[in-house]
Formats: structure tokens, sequence, C-alpha cells
């Protein structure tokens, strides 16, 4: 009996052993799998999303208790921050002087940085200020620091009976100032100007060219009074 016993032990043993192994490992194969493929996706951080207002005839910027920026646009965007407003398809922003509308702007798409109130126009802006003044051009940025409107690629603009074509532009508006440092273009009927920079005043109706200007006489188009003729006398 003793050593049937032992070798009964002996035999379960071995039985014991070789059950474990194939089991042992089915098991970590099955909590592999429950770990992997099986196991619940992790949840995802939520976001926070934008404030969104649609069709908005009027949003107001102020600082100090005074209006500085009005704009109209078919969508409006605050960053979950609240460090940034976009605006969609605006069809109108307008820059404030002493309470008073003083620029005017219209673009597809204007962001406004909420700290520095800086603000950048793209997709084609289309501006009008004051003194008949306009321009047309891609990008134009309002440097609130600086109180300038720069507009950093080609433009045109309109200056009464003068239209300036050039690469880039600055308008500074509490001085009625326009500079162009660049070559630039400044056509009227009948005749364009050359000239390697452009200063005006719009408040004195003062245009300052730079050195080295050439004026392009086209005689089709412009048109001057006849010399009066004279009778012969008899």
């Amino acid at each position: 009996m003793f050593v049937a016993g032992e070798t009964f032990r002996a035999r379960t043993s071995r039985l014991s052993l070789w059950l474990a192994v194939p089991l042992g490992a089915a098991l970590l194969w099955a909590l592999a799998t429950w770990l992997g493929e099986d196991a619940p996706p992790p949840r995802a951080q939520q976001t926070q999303t934008p404030l969104e207002i649609e069709n908005l005839t009027s949003f107001v910027v102020r600082k100090d208790g005074q209006k500085q920026w009005e704009i109209a646009a078919r969508k409006v965007e605050v960053s979950p921050r609240g460090d940034q407003t976009t605006a969609v398809e605006v069809s109108k922003a307008t820059l404030f002087r002493e309470g008073k509308p003083f620029v005017s702007l219209r673009a597809p798409k204007v962001r406004l940085a909420n700290s520095s109130n800086n603000l950048e126009a793209t997709g084609g802006v289309t501006g009008s200020g004051p003194d008949g003044f306009s321009f047309h051009t891609p990008i134009a940025r309002w440097i609130n620091r600086q109180k300038l409107v720069h507009c950093p690629q080609p433009v045109r603009a309109r200056l009464r009976e003068f239209e300036v074509v050039a690469p880039a532009l600055e308008f500074r508006p509490a001085q009625q100032r326009l500079d162009v440092k660049k070559p630039l273009e400044l056509r009227t009927h009948g005749a364009v100007l050359r000239a390697p920079s452009l200063r005006a005043d719009l408040d004195k109706r003062q245009l300052h060219l730079g050195g080295g200007v050439e004026l392009v006489f086209d005689p089709q188009t412009a048109r001057l009074a006849d010399a009066p003729t004279r009778r012969n006398s008899r």
C-alpha cells in the first residue's frame, strides 16, 4: 500500500504539473485578451468646444469702457480660454475713434486677439476710412499698440481722384497718414506716377513722393485744353 500510495502520489503530482502548464498558459492568454482587445477602450478626455453665435448683428469690443470695435458677421466663435474671437463672413468690422466710427472692414474671416486687441482680416479685405480713403488687399492687420492698419501684401488704395498700387502699405488713422515704403504707382486719369515711396497726409490733402519720380503720360486718355488760336489781323 505504501509503495502504491507513493506511486499514486507521484503520478498525481506529474499529472497536476502536466495540467498546470497548459492551464496556466490558457489563463495568461485569457487575461491578456481581456486586458487587450476585449477590454473597453479608455475614455477620451473631453475637450472644451468654443462658444458659437450665429447671425450676429453686433459684437462689441470695449476698452476702458469705450467702444473700440463693433463686428457684424454670420458666425462668431470665442475660444474656450477666451483669448481669441473668430468671426466668419464679416459684413462690417468698424474701428471707433473717440466713440465714432472711423475705419470699416469687410472680409471672409476676422480674428481678434482679446488680450492685445490686435485684429487680422483675411480672405480678401475691403476697407474704408476718412476723407474718401478706401483699399482692397488679401490681408489686413490692426496693430493696436501702434494704432496702425498694416497691409503686408499687394494692395490697391483710393485717395480721392488717385489710385495707389503698391506691394504693401501702412495707414495710421489717428494721424490720417498713409505710408508706402516700397516702389509704387500713383494713377490718375491719363497719367501714372512711379516713385520709390509715398506719404499722404489725408487731413492736409498733401502727397509726398520719394526721389526719382517718373511720370508716364497717356495722350489717348488724358485731355488737355486746346491752345487758343490767334486770328490774323488785317
